[in-house]
């Protein structure tokens, strides 16, 4: 856990101790889209950059993103709160390649074989075929071998739903992951390893990986709200990253006592079982507030980390956010304010050396 040190007026932010988290790309996504595979080493690495920028501005107390953090976390940087959200997007930032056993050490794994490694098994964990009608799919138990992880059939997005572009799944599903464990014999991974999987119609959807790719746009339509920037598979990778449990886990004072959530959590809060994506339904309010501000459910919230982090991004580009008259975020180009990031001009990507740049991929009209 983060803590916070005052020194006369200034807090300062002191990151615990703990080794990085590892992450592997696996090959499929290079093998199942060989002209936008590169793509999603190119977005984790920018999530990671732009992650570690906005955990250093946090502790810095930057107040130029406060109206970001009270949009979608309920609190600002004046609020000592905040601490558990520098704490995520710090641990985002410190992520790292797994390089030395990928298989065995990885804390993340991202696949783009649109889940087909999930083989159906029976109570004896011998191989069956893959169930066909809806009914048996919500009982049938299928495997991944690959990462010693299982799943219902009914609960594989990729395959299952034509609306999810992606979908995190764990090791930790129990009481079968024991199951699975001694069926396959004792496994040796890490036992806090998940699975992100990228699905086969994000690749085939033309939707912009990363906000490189939107680098040379320019705020020429006056409809361009915040909600336009969900396209982007990079926020969709972060929003998948903060349900992982060592990237997100949090205690909170709730009524005076201690309330540990785990991370991984769903998108409903609270026995209000409040929806946590950010959608039309949601801007007569702002999110935190829809969220009731309890930072209990915001800070545990992917949408919520996802937005803002698209928010502080596209601020660096001179992109000043603000709230309109029916409660959608609008931006106002801004050329007062300082040019940073990974934007013409700006300080290059750190990390940009080591991936691909690709061209920007054409944008849905919506999106112009």
């Amino acid at each position: 856990m983060v803590r916070f040190f005052k020194v006369g007026l200034i807090a300062l932010f002191v990151a615990p101790l703990y080794a990085a988290y590892t992450y592997t790309v696996e090959v499929d996504c290079s093998l199942n889209s060989p002209q936008r595979g590169d793509g999603v080493h190119e977005a984790i690495l920018e999530i990671i950059h732009h992650s570690k920028r906005f955990a250093t501005a946090l502790s810095q107390r930057d107040d130029r993103f406060n109206d970001i953090l009270k949009w979608f976390f309920g609190v600002d940087v004046g609020n000592n709160d905040i601490s558990h959200v520098f704490d995520v997007f710090q641990r985002i930032g410190d992520m790292l390649p797994e390089i030395t056993e990928p298989t065995l050490n990885s804390l993340v794994r991202v696949h783009c074989d649109d889940q087909q490694r999930y083989k159906a098994k029976s109570d004896q964990f011998e191989d069956i075929p893959y169930p066909q009608d809806d009914a048996t799919k919500t009982k049938t138990w299928v495997a991944d071998i690959v990462n010693n992880c299982i799943s219902l059939a009914s609960d594989l997005g990729c395959r299952e739903s034509s609306e999810v572009y992606a979908e995190l799944l764990g090791s930790y599903r129990e009481p079968h992951t024991r199951w699975l464990e001694v069926a396959s014999r004792e496994s040796s991974l890490n036992p806090d390893r998940t699975t992100l999987d990228i699905c086969k119609r994000t690749f085939d959807s033309g939707l912009p990986f990363t906000f490189r790719q939107i680098a040379k746009k320019e705020l020429d339509n006056p409809d361009f709200r915040a909600a336009d920037i969900d396209s982007l598979i990079g926020l969709v990778i972060l929003h998948e990253l903060t349900h992982v449990p060592k990237l997100s886990e949090q205690t909170f004072r709730v009524g005076g006592q201690p309330k540990a959530e785990t991370g991984g959590s769903e998108d409903y809060h609270g026995p209000e079982q409040l929806v946590g994506y950010y959608t039309h339904n949601t801007y007569d309010k702002t999110l935190a507030e829809h969220l009731e501000n309890k930072i209990e459910y915001t800070m545990m919230n992917a949408d919520s980390y996802a937005y803002a982090l698209g928010l502080f991004i596209l601020y660096g580009k001179q992109w000043v956010p603000s709230r309109d008259t029916d409660g959608t975020i609008k931006f106002t180009k801004d050329t007062n304010v300082p040019l940073e990031g990974d934007w013409p001009g700006a300080e290059p990507l750190e990390t940009a050396k080591r991936s691909i740049v690709h061209s920007p991929a054409s944008w849905p009209k919506a999106h112009l």
